[in-house]
């Protein structure tokens, strides 16, 4: 599969969550060709050279494009990597928020997450190829740079996502178990992808299930 594994089980928007979505035009159809043409080629320099050492233009010459199509796609050359945050990011801004608990909201988030997966699963019939994530992995290890863009990111993402539950509550909750619900949620979908990675043979929904019966026995008395 060409796109990133990790941006492909994120990739579950309102749309996606509801089962509604369009066709994609042949316009549309072209530039995603392109945009994962570009992503294959860059991230297969990053791995060869790092990213560090490769250049925008290196790329570009690479894929068969001019720099500025390039920039039309990725804004820098960690985009290329964490492209996927943009996905992410949708969902924390559209995904619909339940309960009113923090406990009962935090199942309803957990099963959004789950109902996603088993869609992306189901579309895929074979299911998802974990070597892109595998990739994924061993680039944000490799390059401290990307690790901190990273970071800085999923920051940007958890003040969003606690900013959108704190609406939501309206001072009906504890403030600190507001906060814990994007902190166990993002844990254990980055403990279900870790035990993937490792062990591909299962699919993520198991692992994904697997991550939150793990959590459950270990806080519960």
């Amino acid at each position: 599969m060409a796109q990133t594994a990790i941006m492909a089980v994120t990739d579950m928007g309102p749309a996606r969550m509801t089962g509604v979505t369009e066709a994609p035009t042949l316009r549309e159809q072209r530039a995603t060709q392109t945009r994962e043409h570009i992503r294959d080629v860059a991230i297969g320099l990053f791995e060869q050279q790092g990213l560090r050492a490769t250049t925008v233009e290196e790329i570009a010459r690479a894929a068969g494009i001019a720099p500025r199509t390039f920039f039309r796609y990725f804004p820098t050359k960690e985009d290329v990597v964490l492209d996927w945050f943009g996905s992410v990011r949708a969902f924390v801004e559209h995904a619909p928020l339940v309960g009113d608990t923090p406990r009962a909201t935090l199942r309803a988030i957990e099963q959004i997450v789950e109902s996603g997966l088993g869609l992306l699963f189901s579309d895929l019939g074979k299911g998802v190829d974990v070597r892109p994530y595998q990739q994924f992995r061993r680039l944000v290890e490799a390059e401290p740079d990307l690790l901190s863009v990273m970071t800085s990111r999923e920051w940007e993402l958890r003040q969003l996502a606690v900013a959108r539950l704190v609406d939501h509550f309206a001072g009906r909750a504890d403030p600190l178990e507001v906060g814990m619900i994007f902190e166990v949620a993002t844990a254990t979908v980055r403990t279900a992808l870790d035990a993937w990675s490792t062990d591909p043979s299962i699919d993520l929904v198991t692992h994904y299930r697997q991550a939150r019966a793990a959590l459950a026995a270990l806080v519960t008395p």
